[in-house]
């Protein structure tokens, strides 16, 4: 056996713990960072300022790549339009994109001019979410 040999085979007895690792710390990654939005968003429902506003528009878009065919991912923003409670001032609130495809059998249901649920933070009026539940059924 040559010294090259012996080489190649010890990267390759690190590569597959080398691969589950860097899977492992992605996972814990995305899991730690999918609660902490979930936690800011139940605090914000429960502490910030609701108000109602009524939808004026509703876009779609393309988002990613088509590789060889296959369809590229849809997504939809909800744009409502009102008086901030706390500046005084009117203001475009713009729902975070939500992809269609991870709505799964939901759809979205709702139409320009119906109501949509906004609460914004006390501290920095100008963070806010779009409460975008009761589109989707």
């Amino acid at each position: 056996m040559s010294s090259s040999e012996s080489i190649f085979g010890y990267i390759g007895n690190l590569m597959l713990p080398a691969v589950l690792l860097c899977l492992i710390i992605t996972g814990a990654y995305a899991f730690f960072y999918l609660e902490i939005f979930n936690w800011r968003i139940k605090k914000l429902r429960s502490s910030g300022v609701k108000t109602t506003l009524k939808i004026n528009k509703i876009i779609y878009k393309t988002i990613g790549y088509q590789f060889s065919g296959h369809n590229r991912l849809r997504a939809f923003s909800i744009v409502a339009t009102g008086m901030n409670p706390l500046t005084k001032k009117e203001q475009n609130f713009k729902s975070k994109p939500m992809s269609i495809y991870m709505l799964k059998n939901k759809k979205v249901n709702t139409e320009i001019g119906s109501d949509i649920d906004v609460y914004i933070y006390k501290k920095n009026p100008n963070k806010y979410l779009v409460d975008i539940r009761e589109c989707l059924k």
